[in-house]
């Protein structure tokens, strides 16, 4: 695995915004970038996925199947039902 530091992956994350892109230029999994970027206590592009969630949800609302949705934005089932129930959630339960 390519010897990737903290300073590089925060330019990467800043120019390709997730970790299946960074790990696509190295020729690693996703995987590897996030626990790269874990290793180095380094938070997830939060922006690119909270503007995913609410496009995910305006799709659910229109009656898109979650199926059609997942493959869509190529997440799996479960993690498409995850983020509509934290799209309906109350901002107080968020916080708990």
């Amino acid at each position: 695995m390519p010897r990737i530091g903290k300073q590089q992956i925060i330019r990467l994350q800043k120019k390709y915004n997730s970790d299946a892109k960074i790990g696509q230029l190295y020729g690693i999994s996703r995987q590897a970038i996030y626990q790269l970027r874990c290793g180095y206590d380094l938070p997830p592009v939060k922006i690119k996925n909270h503007d995913r969630d609410r496009l995910i949800k305006q799709d659910f609302d229109q009656g898109t199947p979650v199926a059609a949705i997942a493959k869509k934005y190529k997440l799996s089932r479960m993690q498409i039902y995850r983020i509509i129930k934290k799209q309906d959630a109350p901002k107080s339960e968020l916080s708990d």
